[in-house]
């Protein structure tokens, strides 16, 4: 089974004489499915109030790699400091 982010799901399964294992089995898939349902929906929620915070904040958000070179910065600090967003990175 294929997904949108582009991993592969395989489960295979025997039907045997044991009685209610073919209801089990079809519990255990859907299960699967809602996991990844329930997953995509608290990230799309997680990043919504990452939008919100960052939208809210009193501060200039900013990111920075491990050597200190700025990779993003909020357009609020492009307006605070004058600078135009390629002057910013690198």
């Amino acid at each position: 089974m294929g997904h949108p982010d582009g991993l592969e799901e395989w489960t295979e399964a025997k039907e045997v004489g044991a009685p209610g294992f073919a209801a089990e089995r079809r519990r255990l898939i859907t299960g699967l499915a809602d996991s990844r349902s329930d997953i995509g929906t608290a990230l799309d929620a997680s990043e919504e109030r990452y939008r919100y915070t960052v939208a809210l904040s009193p501060l200039i958000p900013w990111i920075a790699d491990a050597y200190g070179n700025m990779i993003d910065i909020d357009v609020r600090g492009l307006e605070y400091t004058g600078l135009t967003y390629e002057a910013c990175m690198g």
